[in-house]
């Protein structure tokens, strides 16, 4: 009983929580990027409430083996829609790197058919979903295909497009008009890559900022990024031991990335 009280208030907490954001991002998030997380958030907590809702019944009454066949439909039902989750994951990042048309449809295919074969696999009777132990072969198996979508989803982003995309659309993003965007490479002892543009200059007081997720700034035009531009450029150069760093003079913003 106790197990079953604790349960849930997690549960409920998580499920509205989560619900109420996808909800309001979908309705309010303002751009596409937003309400695509929106929905993420809501077929994410969908697909668990299947699966928590009657476990946390079954805790409350006559505990998970009484109950265990009820049960199964709500974890094969939590299982599928997990996946739909990483697919909408994919197209979010997709959104966000805007790879070429080539590469686009690669990911694509791979992802669908990956996730194809999960739900097949998810459809095997030996999954064992209407008993309370499960089967742990098969779920080491289902989830194969996530490991690939994961490396999918992370591997195939090509690091140095992703710098190169994000430091210079920032740079068209904020040039004057007229104005010029200057981008260097240079071998010194590392590889030294500057991206400058003119214009007004990043404030002094922002430049802590900017590499934080979906911080955009207070210059007028901020609301046409997500945010996340600059925070994962951040992420890519420091894990291998890279720099990234910004300076200003009286009439431009320099980008400095050392890798």
């Amino acid at each position: 009983m106790v197990q079953g009280i604790m349960e849930l208030l997690f549960d409920a907490a998580y499920l509205i929580t989560a619900m109420t954001i996808g909800i309001l991002l979908v309705r309010k998030g303002g751009t596409r990027f937003f309400r695509m997380f929106g929905i993420m958030a809501i077929v994410l907590a969908s697909g668990d409430a299947f699966h928590l809702v009657p476990r946390v019944i079954a805790l409350l009454t006559t505990g998970l083996e009484a109950n265990a066949f009820r049960l199964g439909p709500g974890k094969l039902i939590a299982s599928i829609t997990m996946t739909g989750f990483y697919l909408i994951l994919y197209f979010i990042l997709e959104e966000e790197y805007r790879p070429d048309s080539k590469q686009k449809a690669v990911f694509r295919i791979s992802l669908i058919a990956l996730s194809t074969i999960r739900v097949i696999l998810c459809a095997f009777p030996q999954n064992n979903w209407f008993t309370v132990e499960g089967s742990l072969p098969f779920g080491i198996l289902r989830n194969i295909p996530f490991a690939v979508i994961g490396i999918e989803i992370v591997g195939n982003c090509e690091m140095t497009y992703h710098i190169r995309q994000n430091l210079i659309s920032n740079a068209v993003r904020f040039v004057d008009r007229g104005g010029k965007i200057t981008v260097r490479l240079k071998q010194e002892d590392c590889v030294a890559c500057t991206v400058t543009n003119t214009g007004v200059p990043l404030p002094k007081e922002e430049q802590p900022l900017i590499f934080q997720p979906f911080y955009r700034g207070t210059r007028e035009d901020r609301a046409q990024g997500s945010g996340l531009g600059l925070a994962i450029v951040h992420k890519i150069v420091e894990k291998p031991g890279g720099k990234i760093g910004v300076e200003t003079t009286e009439k431009e913003t320099i980008f400095r990335v050392e890798l």
